[in-house]
């Protein structure tokens, strides 16, 4: 099976909710078991058998413009609308069963098309109702995001993994093509999946830096989505350059780690870097060696061993993780992660080179056996 970012995300969900409809099953047989059992009279006992369970959405994605995939764990019809949230006004859809081939999860799949394209990156509810052969119907109200269908190139570009007064962890981006960051989101393995951040919808121009600080310690962290770059009036906000803020005071990135940035309505890996401290041989968990095995099976690192990854000796506040073939992948306007990933591109540069919001430095940091 074809791994992907969106399966490595949501399969803990397809688990519980198939948990949930075991358990509805378990319910309703013990309901008809209990009510066929009490016979005032000494009738004997007449066992009702059917399927009494509800039917599940295990999943709502938008495909298209125009088209929403949906999920159940059982063949179902489905009627639904669209709404967006300030409106009563109603974008109708039509239900059309979609033929896929059987997969792990079970999964029967609709195929919903609106009446109208979708706005990028504005927020809808899909309102229904599903209803199984038997009768068994699931009303669903499900929030989903007008799909994207201009994600620019992006590739990770510095990284500060150490904090200090004054200096917060950030992840830097470089924007190869202008573009929607509706959907774009980024994942730490260290950090985990159920707080993986999505950038709101945001047009960017091609050449552009994107700062994602991992830290919102004081006022002024605003998200810069409109033409105006300085908006944000935090002591660490970047003049002239696109400022984000994940809403967190603690680390969220560890010395050793695997950055996954991806498309979350196709699952896509944009980008991604493996970076490990020399003396791990192993990652941490389990959680980090499938992140590192997903990038390797989508082609976007070579390797998935802490000996593959780019090593972080060294790293501070003052002495990023930096890609060096930013200029080559500009001058292109193309990015193949197979050809252009891989800890031959980065390194460690040398103290005092920090660069959010501009190109990276060169300046290498060389380690000595002196104390620093």
């Amino acid at each position: 099976m074809k791994n992907n970012m969106r399966y490595l995300l949501k399969r803990i969900f397809f688990v519980l909710c198939w948990c949930a409809a075991g358990a509805a099953a378990c319910i309703a047989s013990s309901i008809v078991a209990a009510v066929t059992a009490c016979s005032a009279q000494g009738e004997p006992l007449v066992w009702i058998s059917g399927d009494f369970t509800i039917p599940q959405l295990l999943r709502c994605t938008m495909t298209g413009a125009q088209t929403i995939l949906m999920d159940f764990s059982k063949p179902v019809t489905v009627s639904a609308s669209l709404y967006l949230p300030d409106a009563n006004t109603a974008i109708r859809t039509t239900a059309q069963q979609k033929q896929t081939d059987e997969t792990e999860n079970q999964a029967y799949s609709i195929l919903l098309t609106a009446d109208e394209p979708t706005e990028t990156g504005s927020q809808y509810l899909i309102q229904g109702e599903a209803t199984d052969e038997h009768g068994n119907s699931l009303s669903f109200s499900v929030p989903v995001t007008g799909y994207n269908e201009n994600v620019p190139i992006l590739v990770l570009s510095e990284i500060r993994t150490k904090y200090t007064k004054g200096k917060s962890e950030f992840v830097e981006l470089y924007a190869v093509t202008g573009g929607n960051l509706a959907g774009v989101t980024f994942f730490s393995a260290y950090d985990g999946t159920a707080d993986s951040y999505q950038f709101p919808s945001t047009e960017v121009q091609s050449g552009e830096y994107i700062v994602l600080h991992m830290r919102n310690l004081e006022e002024g962290c605003i998200d810069e989505t409109s033409d105006d770059l300085n908006t944000a009036t935090a002591s660490e906000a970047v003049s002239d350059v696109r400022d984000f803020w994940i809403s967190n005071t603690t680390a969220r990135i560890g010395d050793s780690d695997i950055l996954i940035l991806y498309n979350d309505f196709t699952g896509e890996i944009l980008d991604c870097v493996l970076f490990s401290a020399s003396e791990k041989t192993t990652w941490k968990n389990e959680a980090m060696q499938q992140a590192a095995q997903l990038t390797a099976d989508s082609g976007a690192w070579p390797g998935t061993e802490t000996a593959d990854a780019v090593c972080s000796d060294g790293i501070t506040p003052t002495r990023t993780l930096s890609r060096q073939n930013i200029p080559d992948i500009q001058q292109n306007r193309h990015y193949d992660p197979a050809l252009m990933n891989g800890k031959e591109f980065w390194m460690i540069t040398a103290t005092s080179t920090a660069s959010p919001g501009a190109p990276n430095s060169d300046k290498p940091y060389i380690q000595t056996k002196k104390t620093e």
